[in-house]
């Protein structure tokens, strides 16, 4: 790639300084096949976390409690400040939904929910005092601190898939529904002034391509300079992608963004690839801001920086003139990259692993994690762990780095804290035959073939 640069605007007011805070970009969940029963009857899921949001360890975990799951039941974390536990389908009798403080465990609400037959989603209303349970068509709204019935309703039936309810990061109300239209496939895009699929602002109808409907599956919505960003699921090796922006106030999409599927932000700048080259659009205005050629890397957002890589390469972009600050080779392929303070953390691992035939990428004799000065890209360390890594967590003031073996006499999860410097602090090997740990929320979790769920601080 050359530094072949055009620049097509002046800025409308000067770029912010950088910031040097750590963003959650998105983590890649270990998918274990061990009894397709097990697989089949407990399914754990995480809620995604908010920007910025933290795993709690300071230290080597300590079991803080524990509680048993049947086999119909599931758990997700909401936020920092609650764990909910509910049944994953509606029967004749309805759903049990409850509401747990993660510090100490103790039930703080119960929920029967009643509905239309079927499997039972549970989903946090960020920017909201509430929890959505949709089941098909059917949504109730729970108070999240009381787990009080807080309203009912139907969503439109779609005839493409499932309608979907949620909110932005700031509470903006949103209604999603998948149809067939005169040109395919096609979402339409509701914004709502209260929890009712009538009290409707604005409607939009946008192209249902693979990418949105990926993301529809589990909606995060962001909002920021005047738009809602619908964040993508399939972000390549941790990377933060958006597949969908449309403006708050009226539902229209800029337009920028056709013809464009995916996309990252990076200091209230959007970059794509189109027509062989990236480009660079002002958020606020929309305005083109440079253009660069060839288009062949791959794009990292992050809250203070935009990173390509391309041939083994690191290269540091300034998102607002498309000029390079910095280039690094970093020599092999890694498998995600994580903004951490004033560094940029990336190692190599996998994505799934599979106890009866190895993982799919951490089968190196030598499994690492890196780190570059984010300023200037220069290698600050470099360590090698215990066991294949299968993703990177951010702690308070540490790297937790998630670790699985299964070539192991005995394999089991490892989870290792790396100090600003690279070297490990701590390694915590659960001795248990617990085949999932994961995180609810901030809190790491796991979860035995029996069903016992133990979170950790």
């Amino acid at each position: 790639m050359t530094d072949d640069v055009i620049e097509l605007a002046e800025l409308t007011r000067p770029a912010p300084e950088a910031r040097w805070t750590g963003r959650h970009t998105g983590l890649v969940f270990a998918a274990l096949v061990i009894i397709a029963g097990i697989i089949a009857a407990l399914t754990f899921l995480t809620a995604p976390l908010p920007p910025g949001d933290r795993l709690t360890l300071q230290a080597a975990p300590l079991p803080a409690w524990t509680t048993k799951l049947a086999d119909d039941e599931s758990a997700i974390g909401i936020g920092g400040d609650l764990i909910v536990i509910h049944q994953r389908r509606l029967g004749d009798q309805g759903a049990a939904v409850r509401g747990i403080d993660p510090t100490s465990g103790r039930e703080l609400w119960r929920h029967n929910v009643r509905g239309q037959a079927g499997p039972l989603l549970v989903r946090n209303l960020p920017g909201t005092g509430w929890l959505a349970l949709q089941a098909g068509s059917e949504v109730t709204l729970l108070d999240r601190l009381t787990g009080a019935q807080a309203g009912r309703f139907t969503l439109p039936d779609g005839d493409g898939g499932d309608a979907w309810f949620g909110s932005s990061d700031k509470g903006t109300l949103l209604m999603a529904v998948p149809s067939y239209g005169s040109v395919g496939r096609v979402l339409t895009v509701s914004r709502l002034s209260a929890p009712d699929p009538r009290a409707v602002v604005w409607s939009r109808e946008v192209p249902l391509n693979a990418v949105l409907m990926l993301a529809l599956r589990q909606m995060d919505v962001v909002e920021r300079e005047g738009l809602l960003l619908v964040r993508s699921a399939d972000g390549w090796r941790g990377s933060g992608r958006y597949s969908l922006a449309l403006r708050a106030s009226d539902g229209r999409a800029p337009d920028w963004t056709r013809g464009v599927e995916r996309f990252v932000i990076a200091r209230g700048v959007a970059v794509f690839g189109v027509d062989g080259r990236l480009e660079g659009r002002e958020l606020r205005t929309g305005r083109e801001l440079w253009r660069l050629q060839p288009a062949s890397a791959y794009l990292f957002g992050t809250d203070s920086a935009l990173i390509i890589e391309s041939m083994g390469e690191l290269r540091r972009l300034d998102p607002y003139s498309g000029r390079t600050q910095w280039t690094t080779a970093v020599g092999s392929v890694f498998t995600a990259l994580v903004e951490h303070g004033d560094q940029l953390v990336f190692y190599e691992g996998a994505q799934t692993i599979f106890p009866d035939r190895g993982t799919t990428k951490a089968d190196s004799a030598a499994p690492w994690v890196a780190a570059l000065d984010l300023s200037t890209g220069r290698p600050l360390w470099r360590t090698t762990t215990p066991s294949p890594v299968l993703d990177v967590m951010l702690g308070t003031e540490t790297v937790i780095a998630r670790m699985y073996d299964a070539h192991d006499t005995s394999p089991t999860f490892e989870v290792a804290a790396l100090t600003e410097g690279g070297a490990i602090s701590w390694v915590w090997r659960d001795q248990r035959d617990s085949w999932s740990l994961t995180r609810l929320g901030s809190h790491l979790a796991t979860i035995d073939p029996d069903g016992t769920l133990t979170l950790w601080n």
